[in-house]
């Protein structure tokens, strides 16, 4: 039989991120207030621009917002690839780190594909080098300047994952809209990922993995 291809995002699928968590932390260690903290986030350091860095390199934008900024700029570095990014990523969500341990030993392929900057995923296996290990092959939005759910970028990953025939593939995200894309573009078994619970069921009733 054929080997099943494990298809994973990894915000909110594997890991938890939090940029709000990592900058009132930090914010709170330095006597600085709530209104202060809302006022960086959407203003500052707002969300949909660090996100905008998914298709590239996150550096650039926070050298960028040091300049325009500079009474802030100690605090937008911080969040770097080469400061203290890894803060940012909170935890691997509960139970997937047995997951993907049992899908490893099941002989599943265990492969990614994320939207996150490239040199910010770059620092991912410093942190996390027992997850990582379990992953064939990833697709990082920011390391080919392509994002979900762009239908390029999963036409890309098929490919680099070595067009295996679609029936065999099965993908878990987050974002409905992610999901119904892979399904549309490349035709994967595409699933809204809840928790880890959600992996066990789909694969439950499938074939082994060879």
């Amino acid at each position: 039989m054929t080997q099943k291809t494990i298809v994973f995002d990894f915000g909110g699928v594997i890991f938890r991120t939090s940029v709000t968590e990592f900058y009132r932390e930090r914010f709170a260690k330095q006597g600085r207030s709530e209104e202060e903290l809302k006022f960086f986030l959407a203003t500052v350091l707002p969300h949909a621009e660090l996100s905008a860095t998914h298709v590239g390199d996150t550096g650039p934008l926070l050298l960028e917002k040091a300049e325009q900024y500079p009474e802030w700029a100690e605090e937008i570095l911080a969040i770097g690839a080469d400061r203290e990014f890894l803060r940012q990523v909170r935890n691997v969500l509960p139970g997937m780190a047995e997951v993907l341990e049992d899908l490893d030993k099941d002989g599943y392929r265990i492969v990614g594909l994320t939207n996150w900057a490239g040199d910010t995923y770059d620092t991912l296996p410093k942190g996390f080098p027992d997850i990582l290990g379990h992953f064939n092959q990833v697709v990082v939005s920011g390391k080919v300047h392509l994002r979900k759910p762009d239908p390029a970028i999963f036409t890309l990953a098929q490919e680099v994952f070595g067009n295996p025939n679609p029936e065999d593939v099965y993908y878990f995200d987050d974002k409905q809209k992610n999901v119904e894309i892979a399904r549309q573009t490349v035709g994967w078994n595409s699933f809204v990922f809840k928790d880890a619970g959600t992996v066990r069921q789909a694969l439950a009733l499938q074939p082994k993995p060879f």
